[in-house]
């Protein structure tokens, strides 16, 4: 799917799951715990997809792309 400059592997519904795997690493229940929550992680996938050229298939590089503007952006830190 492509959304503006933007190219999306994804179905909607399936975001569902990228939210839940990006908390199953960066929640509080983590494996890597930096206290992330389904609103953070929402909010810097957002983010993410607004970059010109992002190619999104909800992989772990995704995933620590998000993990980065979390980490930047509310002040997250790496335990």
């Amino acid at each position: 799917m492509l959304i503006g400059q933007v190219v999306i592997c994804m179905q909607s519904d399936q975001m569902k799951d990228f939210y839940d795997y990006v908390l199953s690493f960066y929640g509080p229940d983590g494996i890597y715990p930096i206290g992330a929550t389904l609103d953070m992680v929402m909010e810097a996938t957002a983010k993410y997809l607004q970059k010109d050229g992002t190619d999104f298939c909800g992989d772990s590089f995704d995933r620590e792309h998000i993990r980065d503007i979390m980490l930047r952006d509310y002040g997250l830190v790496m335990v």
